[in-house]
């Protein structure tokens, strides 16, 4: 029989409680993040000997892909709450280029009197002796909880969901629990190892039963969003991201094939029915590699049900993956964002909108959020959706066209702010917060870090932290850090013809030109009308002095983005270097027209000056236009290499 022993260190002012996972000095208790609960917990069970970082990367993060800066966050985290080298006291030394060790005197409480092995087998055969219907059985629904402490910033941040007792036997119900536990664990564990274990899985959008329509549509890559979100945040497995499941919507999807394309191990694939108020959900979950199913269910439930509805399926498909969850994690997994179904409901449609990725698509998600914040305030998710869309809208030139307007900072700056006001645990939040403040020219870089790497603590494997991160490394010419960002973020999504062109164009700012083209090449596999991938081709054309091809490729951009001034400019830049005078100037009276209609870009109009040898003119419009343009980029752009040792330039990027 397995009895689990109670285990307490002893340090400083501090005890750590390794069974309940608590952290307090003297009485109170210390708030940190999970992950940074098991480092700690593994330093300290290793006390005295050297902890090697590839062997504390392997045991916080077994089934994700990661990089050793988030050991490194992690470590600065914990030495954080733990106050580490105030007034002298030392609990972690650094072994360089090696690992960390706990070097801090500790002790063991001892553990509790346990009872004799006669009072517990006696225990047991009283319990075997009970009548069928006193019998204790688990919730299929319910995780296993017990009367665990929970530290107040936890508490604070996640909504209370109220358990059943046990009932008359308590302390046979635990123990009881705890066999079962192992019993169910240990099976789909074998199980497991036997068929394949699964890192990864992608959620498709759930697909209408009979009728259509957009409203079914939206519900269903909303609900698919929704629990994307869910079983991402426990950060113990790889869920591709919304933006990659958005095109296996449709009814006769080959399941199998969407696998093999999005390259995971399983998947969830539902399908829904709604007539008036009610819903029916039916889900099956699947393992890729021959079709099998792992666990399939229906539900047919009051449409105001639906938010209990996706806590059991994102709980089955935890228990399926035998996902051993941490209690803040199954709070986090089990959280309700809103216990308004109807502003649920707007906030499914303004996701789906969202997910368009259009000008239009995103003003009318903003619409809908605004509408489901308006039925409940305290939504934060809806707050941290109302930010992406903003995000979304300001990065414009993302599609090589458009205007810059800084509104669209300022707009998801304040609905970040207010979705960690509401709930600090939001990686999504901490992200476009992190976005909003690098985006602007003036912003400070330091929080925008902060915001990043918080982001990516709480999830590791939320991909648009990782792409907002390496953007903002590149601006202050660290390619080399932004690189490392950008190829978690592909190896996380690696279906992504987005991130496949964020990876190609940080090669061709490395002056990597042939890996540029290869890699931006696979991106236009996956969207061959991305307009990114056909611009930053022709950049790395014209690093190889290609031009031909150059230009084929900007006037390709140029088309697909509706005369969008990057591809303009770019244009005009290549008729510049090959001699073609007449044809660069007509595209410099272009520029002028825009600018004089309000439509400033001196960054750019600056480059087609340099291109045509008057260099005087380009330095007197940045000069003109100081605070207009990132001074970060122009360091590392290709357009404004041939000045590089020129006083004025200096100047301009001291």
């Amino acid at each position: 029989m397995f009895i689990a022993i109670k285990q307490i260190y002893l340090f400083g002012d501090f005890r750590l409680d390794a069974t309940n996972r608590l952290l307090l000095r003297q009485t109170e208790t210390v708030p940190i993040p999970p992950k940074v609960f098991d480092l700690l917990l593994v330093l300290v069970e290793r006390s005295g000997g050297v902890v090697e970082k590839e062997e504390l990367m392997r045991s916080l993060w077994p089934d994700t892909i990661v990089e050793e800066n988030n050991l490194t966050v992690s470590m600065s985290a914990l030495r954080k709450a733990l106050g580490d080298g105030k007034d002298g006291l030392k609990f972690i030394e650094t072994i360089p280029r090696r690992g960390y060790r706990f070097v801090a005197p500790i002790e063991k409480e001892p553990p509790p009197q346990l009872k004799s092995s006669d009072q517990i087998a006696n225990g047991a055969a009283s319990f075997a002796m009970l009548p069928p219907t006193e019998s204790v059985t688990l919730s299929d629904t319910q995780p296993l909880t017990t009367n665990i402490p929970i530290p107040a910033t936890i508490r604070d941040r996640v909504p209370e969901k109220r358990w059943k007792l046990w009932g008359v036997f308590p302390a046979v119900g635990v123990m009881l629990a705890l066999i079962t536990t192992g019993l169910f664990f240990w099976r789909d564990k074998l199980t497991t190892f036997n068929k394949g274990e699964i890192r990864s899985l992608a959620v498709l959008p759930f697909k209408p039963l009979l009728t259509a329509g957009v409203d079914d549509d939206s519900l269903g890559l909303g609900l698919a969003d929704a629990l994307i979100t869910r079983l991402s945040n426990t950060g113990r497995i790889v869920v591709r991201p919304t933006s990659s499941i958005v095109g296996y919507s449709k009814p006769d999807q080959n399941l199998l094939t969407a696998a093999r394309e999005l390259e995971v191990d399983a998947l969830l694939d539902g399908r829904i029915q709604r007539d008036g108020n009610r819903i029916r959900i039916t889900v099956q979950f699947l393992r890729a590699s021959n079709g099998e199913a792992i666990w399939g269910e229906s539900f047919d439930e009051q449409f105001t049900n639906i938010l209990a509805v996706q806590n059991t399926i994102s709980e089955k498909v935890a228990h399926a993956l035998t996902l051993k969850l941490t209690e803040p994690e199954q709070r986090l997994l089990n959280k309700r964002y809103t216990e308004n179904a109807e502003a649920f409901e707007l906030y499914l449609k303004g996701r789906y909108f969202w997910n368009q990725r259009t000008p239009e698509s995103s003003n009318k998600a903003i619409d809908l959020l605004r509408q489901a914040i308006k039925l409940d305030p305290n939504f934060a998710l809806a707050y941290a959706g109302l930010a992406d869309c903003y995000v979304a809208l300001g990065t414009p030139q993302v599609m090589l066209g458009g205007q810059r307007d800084d509104n669209f900072w300022a707009e998801a700056r304040d609905a970040a702010q207010k979705a960690i006001e509401l709930d600090p645990m939001l990686a999504e939040a901490h992200a476009s917060l992190g976005a909003a403040t690098a985006a602007t020219y003036g912003g400070d870089h330091n929080i925008a870090h902060r915001e990043f790497e918080t982001a990516i603590q709480l999830n590791p494997n939320y991909t648009p932290a990782r792409v907002y991160y390496a953007v903002d490394l590149a601006g202050e010419n660290r390619l080399e850090e932004a690189l490392q960002h950008a190829a978690i973020a592909r190896r996380l999504d690696p279906v992504s013809a987005p991130l496949n062109v964020t990876y190609g164009m940080l090669l061709g700012r490395l002056r990597r030109p042939n890996e540029s083209i290869n890699q931006l090449k696979k991106a236009l596999e996956l969207d061959p009308n991305n307009i990114r991938a056909h611009w930053g081709l022709g950049l790395a054309y014209e690093q190889l002095g290609r031009y031909d091809e150059a230009i084929a490729e900007h006037q390709l951009a140029l088309k697909a983005s509706n005369g969008g001034i990057l591809a303009l400019a770019s244009v005009g830049r290549v008729h510049a270097l090959t001699g073609r005078r007449v044809e660069a100037e007509k595209v410099l009276q272009q520029m002028l027209e825009k600018d004089r209609n309000g439509e400033r870009h001196p960054y750019y109009l600056a480059a087609l000056y340099l291109a045509l040898g008057d260099k005087d003119t380009a330095f007197d419009v940045l000069e003109k236009n100081r605070g207009r343009y990132s001074r970060g980029l122009m360091k590392i752009d290709q357009f404004y290499d041939s000045v590089r040792n020129e006083a004025r330039y200096l100047a301009l990027v001291k």
